[in-house]
């Protein structure tokens, strides 16, 4: 099972790593780096907030739904993890001062740093609402893995 999981695993995070950067509604997605972990960023996006929603939208259906596919239990939480990650992260990162025609070019963070408390409060209440789902298939992943 180790190398399937490990398979399973990446796909997840390419999977929820595009779906994100969809929820941007992007003219184009840029494909940065395919390994070890994908990274991708929505290029002329429409809505700043549209990969988070995506996110959310993920990891609660996956909640929700409760699948016994250990794929599709992979997905809800690499979009669980991520989402917290670029609440807490994207409301810290620096953001500089741009000219209208820079700022047409900027991939900017999903989170706008005025609005840290927010993000912060939303984090901490989607760690808590949804730990008891998403941290025993992370234990048992880590034990599966190891």
């Amino acid at each position: 099972m180790g190398l399937e999981l490990l398979i399973y695993i990446y796909l997840a995070i390419l999977i929820v790593i595009l779906a994100h950067e969809l929820g941007h509604q992007p003219k184009t997605i840029k494909i940065v780096k395919w390994f070890p972990i994908p990274i991708a960023g929505a290029m002329n996006a429409k809505s700043r907030y549209g990969g988070l929603t995506v996110n959310a939208a993920l990891f609660i259906a996956v909640w929700y739904f409760k699948p016994e596919s250990i794929f599709l239990q992979l997905i809800g939480l690499v979009a669980w993890l991520h989402f917290l990650i670029y609440l807490i992260i994207g409301s810290f990162n620096y953001e500089p001062k741009l000219t209208s025609y820079t700022a047409q070019n900027y991939i900017w963070d999903d989170v706008d740093n005025k609005h840290w408390k927010y993000a912060i409060i939303i984090a901490i209440i989607s760690f808590f609402a949804f730990r008891t789902y998403y941290i025993p298939i992370l234990i048992d992943l880590v034990k599966n893995i190891i």
